[in-house]
């Protein structure tokens, strides 16, 4: 199969330059043939001339719609489903992205500004090659004792390991983006579903040798590693996220493994992990860390309690992949299945792509790709490892967690993917055991912990000079300010307008000036259904936000809506009510904020409802005890609540304790289900 691909490739591109042509020069040379015939027909009309003007146009409107293909595919924007052949857009979005993406100047490791091309190219190849290189790693670290992971049973055993079918190859095919960027060989997926019928049988063949054998041909899980910018302005190396851009040959046969896999991530992986987790969202990570803080300023007593955000430097990059093997081992994964994921895994060949141009590529020795569909699967069973030795040092007394609640259950990690919270009491044996735990980890891992980036919040109760010592042992800084978690600001004070005014900017940025002047109406109003429905739902969804936000996220898409600027204003010419409104009700079908954001926050009154094996869930029942009929603290406790309990388990009327009955007594409460259900309504038609 790659041989194939590569004769294709070959006779491709001769096609491109002797048959298809330039694109610009045959779109130039039909508008002079149309031009011409049209200046005959103003002098006499014929049909033959009639017939030219018609096929001429037709295909000129083949061109231009080529054309737009090709700057749609350049500028990677996602949220064009039908094309709205805006050329001049497509081409302004792709212009951007790329002097965005470009590294024009860097810090080298001395600290001095480089701003030569081959320099800062020489810069970055070497610091990714000493990246995935074991250079500054003992070649022969200590293993984690095995055991954790709950044993797999006969039946699923059974269904990892059975013959894999030609239909899961094409499921996996059809299963990725369309255009999604193509790795070494060029070949994006769409290659691969438009011409399945001609295609379709060889790639499943190819697929299932590999199942079958267990031999990878040479070159077929080579990777290209784009640099994306974690910031705005970048300033040095460290600051981009490497991705690896993978054939999809390769890609075909890790998402088959990983549709598999999928089916018992859940039973492998303990509730405090929820990155991956069929059932399981960041939304309830979110909650727990709010909860955790809103208690920490309230704590009082002798004891205080500690919260360490941990930053894991290049995770997925220093996995060491015999740790990988011995986690797999650990698993109790089939022999087959290590087999398979070990050849995926090891001995690839990357090339970096330094400003749209390839470097020399290398070899790497360790280290999970970002861009393949497995990488996530098995980094976060890798992570379930410290998982285990945090518990096996709870259950030994070493490690003292923390309870929000009396009778609640202990919270002493969450993790999702990378991000890392840690939660203990506040003294300084504990941050020495928690450091020798996270150094058996990251030793025999490959892991390394940044200090700098990495931050210490105590409870209330902690004095100073006690910070200060756990502070100083631990190499991390106390802080009074967590920042962000997971997108989200972790509050620490009353909710005001301020607190989530960078949503605003961020839809206000993504619905730019510029973009109002090349897109129709049309255009305009599938980005605003896409940005509405991209950027704020993910804060919408954990708390309740100030309505002069929400309104004035609805003034910001009306105004885009209508193509009004900054310079120009423009007349909106139906009501705002009348937008919102279904397509089948005479609407645009735009959500409104406010709506939404009830919608959101009722999915979670309705998870925890019927939730009560989440870890999340568990807390959040455990501290305003939902539920439980016969306590009513909490209806003259309102102080006592968290912002996030206030906003959608108070303000909102969803109040989530008072939703059953007694004795066959309804409950004073029970019309908050209706309210409920009526916001459940919202989100079902939303499809939110």
């Amino acid at each position: 199969m790659p041989e194939a691909l590569n004769g294709l490739q070959i006779r491709l591109k001769k096609w491109n330059r002797e048959v298809f042509g330039d694109i610009n020069q045959r779109k130039d040379r039909f508008t002079t043939e149309i031009k011409s015939v049209q200046d005959l027909l103003d002098v006499v009309q014929t049909d033959a001339l009639l017939r030219k003007e018609e096929e001429l146009i037709k295909e000129l409107d083949v061109v231009i719609e080529q054309e737009e293909v090709i700057w749609f595919q350049k500028s990677r924007e996602k949220w064009v489903l039908d094309g709205d052949r805006n050329t001049k857009y497509f081409h302004t979005s792709t212009i951007i992205r790329r002097r965005r993406n470009r590294a024009e100047m860097l810090k080298n490791d001395s600290g001095v500004w480089i701003s030569d091309p081959q320099e800062l190219e020489k810069l970055a190849t070497a610091y990714y090659k000493r990246l995935y290189s074991m250079e500054d790693v003992d070649q022969e670290v200590e293993m984690l004792p095995p055991g954790g992971f709950a044993r797999l049973t006969e039946r699923e055993v059974a269904e990892l390991t059975k013959p894999f079918s030609a239909v899961e190859v094409e499921a996996s095919v059809r299963g990725m983006g369309k255009l999604k960027a193509p790795g070494p060989d060029g070949y994006q997926p769409i290659f691969y579903q438009e011409c399945w019928e001609v295609v379709g049988q060889s790639v499943a063949r190819f697929v299932l040798d590999f199942f079958v054998t267990g031999i990878l041909p040479e070159g077929t899980n080579d990777a290209l590693v784009v640099l994306i910018p974690k910031l705005a302005k970048p300033s040095t190396i460290m600051q981009f996220r490497p991705i690896s851009l993978c054939n999809v040959l390769f890609k075909t046969i890790t998402k088959t493994m990983m549709r598999r896999l999928q089916n018992v991530m859940s039973k492998l992986v303990g509730p405090a992990q929820s990155s991956f987790i069929p059932g399981r969202l960041s939304t309830d990570n979110i909650l727990v860390v709010q909860e955790a803080v809103h208690s920490m300023r309230r704590k009082k007593g002798r004891k205080g309690w500690m919260l360490l955000k941990l930053d894991l430097e290049k995770a997925y990059d220093r996995i060491h992949w015999d740790f990988l093997h011995d986690t797999l081992v650990s698993v109790g994964l089939p022999d087959c299945w290590r087999e398979w994921i070990m050849k995926c895994v090891a001995g690839p060949s990357m090339t970096l792509l330094w400003n749209g141009e390839k470097a020399d590529p290398f070899k790497p020795a360790r280290g999970l790709r970002q861009g393949d569909p497995l990488s996530p699967y098995l980094f976060v069973l890798c992570m379930e490892r410290l998982c285990h030795q945090i518990e096996i040092s709870v259950a030994s007394k070493e490690w003292k967690p923390i309870n929000l609640s009396l009778g609640g259950p202990k919270l002493s990690h969450i993790c999702f993917a990378d991000d890392l919270i840690l939660f203990a009491e506040a003294s300084v044996a504990q941050i020495r055991v928690i450091r020798q735990v996270l150094e058996r980890f990251c030793v025999a891992s490959g892991q390394k912990v940044s200090l700098e980036k990495s931050k210490i919040f105590f409870s209330d109760n902690v004095s100073r000079d006690l910070a200060t010592l756990i502070s100083n042992e631990s190499g991390i800084k106390a802080t009074k300010d967590l920042g962000k978690y997971l997108g989200m600001p972790v509050l620490h004070k009353r909710i005001n307008k301020d607190t989530f005014g960078d949503v605003v900017e961020r839809v206000a940025s993504r619905l730019a000036g510029w973009r109002c002047r090349f897109l129709s109406l049309a255009g305009r109003i599938t980005l605003t259904k896409s940005v509405l429905s991209s950027i704020p739902v993910h804060t919408m969804s954990t708390i309740s936000l100030p309505q002069s936000i929400l309104n004035k996220l609805d003034s910001i898409s009306r105004s885009f809506l209508w193509g009004s600027t900054m310079e120009k204003r423009k007349q909106h010419l139906i009501a705002w009510d009348r937008v919102c409104l279904p397509k089948h009700d005479g609407g645009l079908g735009i959500r409104c904020s406010t709506q939404m954001n009830k919608a959101l926050l009722s999915k979670i009154g309705w998870r925890l409802l019927h939730d009560d094996v989440s870890l999340w869930s568990k807390i959040l029942r455990s501290k305003y005890r939902v539920g439980d009929i016969h306590n009513r603290a909490w209806m003259v406790s309102k102080g006592t609540w968290s912002s996030t309990w206030q906003e959608w388990g108070g303000d909102n009327s969803t109040h989530f304790t008072g939703l059953s009955g007694d004795g066959g007594n309804l409950d004073p409460l029970v019309t908050s289900t209706e309210i409920l259900f009526f916001f459940f309504e919202i989100a079902v038609r939303m499809n939110l």
